[in-house]
């Protein structure tokens, strides 16, 4: 373990994404945040990190990456600025972005942290080795791994998303209206950010028919605000005893799945929310990288022949559809109910 470093009054975390990656960064904000709490953290990333992370939560300040490169001098506006704020600290979270590298190490801080290619490590005044099992590492515990490498102990992730009070009064009402126990409720998220990252929805209405008979416990079906008309085919699909839940924020959909028992769900940005809010998952999942995490998740898995997992980070959408096809729903059935009697059994 380096030393760390010395008088850390301003911080600068250059990290975007989608959903999922940008609450797998938060795994290394919180550890940023507890170990210099009286430091100005700054998050550069994208509108979406409002909603996860406001500022006066575990960030201080957020800039929106994207309304400078709108700008007629783009990168050179954004470290124009970068460099005029001088940050003692800037991380770059992003693994795979040597753009992102590039400004951190041109953004003249006292130190910079950071990982993605050899070379770029070896100009960073902080960064973990690059190691051969690096493909097999989650994608919590890489972003830790670049927060630790300043010096700090290794800790478990802990996923951060912000929830007002107005939010959890929003799940409150929902669950009060629909006359649902929430200890007795499955989430189940069929939708992902491609229909080739899904698990087939006609497997998902299978589940949720079996489970309904079985359990006579109730289903609320989540999606993101586009897949409205796809959730109500598959909620018409399974009958009257599932409930397609309102339009919501992410901060929304958040207090929702903290109150529901488990969630079913494909890998993509729900399973981190659950993580986030400490709700047990059942992940559909083709990926070693981004699988649930921790003991109380489960997973049921079909990855690629490949001996080198390096290439389970590189799946297209057609290999990962192939992949999904495979995952049988008595594979499902059997993960989901094995994690929901021991729910119940506690």
């Amino acid at each position: 373990m380096h030393n760390k470093p010395n008088s850390i009054n301003s911080i600068l975390i250059i990290k975007r994404g989608a959903l999922g990656d940008l609450l797998a960064g938060t795994a290394g904000i919180t550890v940023l945040r507890k170990e210099f709490q009286n430091a100005h953290i700054c998050l550069l990333s994208d509108q979406l990190a409002f909603s996860i992370c406001p500022p006066g939560t575990i960030v201080d300040e957020i800039i929106n990456e994207k309304e400078y490169l709108k700008t007629k001098f783009g990168y050179l506006a954004l470290l124009k600025l970068i460099r005029k704020r001088k940050f003692d600290l800037i991380i770059n979270m992003r693994w795979v972005s040597e753009v992102s590298g590039i400004l951190a190490l041109l953004g003249g801080s006292k130190y910079t942290a950071g990982a993605g290619s050899w070379w770029l490590r070896k100009l960073f005044s902080f960064a973990p080795p690059l190691l051969k099992e690096e493909a097999n590492y989650h994608e919590y515990l890489l972003n830790l791994r670049i927060v630790t490498s300043i010096g700090l102990e290794e800790k478990e992730p802990q996923l951060y998303i912000h929830q007002s009070a107005a939010d959890i009064s929003f799940a409150e009402d929902f669950y009060k209206n629909t006359k649902l126990d929430p200890s007795k409720t499955l989430i189940v998220t069929p939708i992902a950010s491609t229909p080739l990252k899904a698990w087939p929805p006609e497997r998902f209405v299978a589940i949720a028919k079996r489970f309904i008979a079985e359990f006579d416990a109730s289903i609320v079906i989540t999606f993101a605000p586009d897949d409205g008309a796809e959730a109500r085919t598959i909620k018409t699909s399974i009958g009257d005893k599932a409930l397609l839940a309102p339009k919501t924020t992410v901060n929304q959909l958040a207090s929702l799945v903290s109150k529901a028992a488990l969630c079913l769900c494909n890998n993509s940005g729900i399973m981190h929310v659950a993580f986030a809010v400490n709700t047990p998952v059942v992940c559909i999942n083709t990926s070693i990288g981004w699988a649930p995490y921790g003991d109380w998740n489960a997973a049921v898995t079909q990855l690629p022949q490949e001996e080198d997992h390096s290439a389970n980070r590189r799946l297209t959408n057609l290999q990962t559809q192939e992949l999904l096809k495979q995952i049988s729903v008595e594979r499902v059935w059997n993960a989901l109910t094995e994690k929901w009697i021991s729910l119940h059994q506690k």
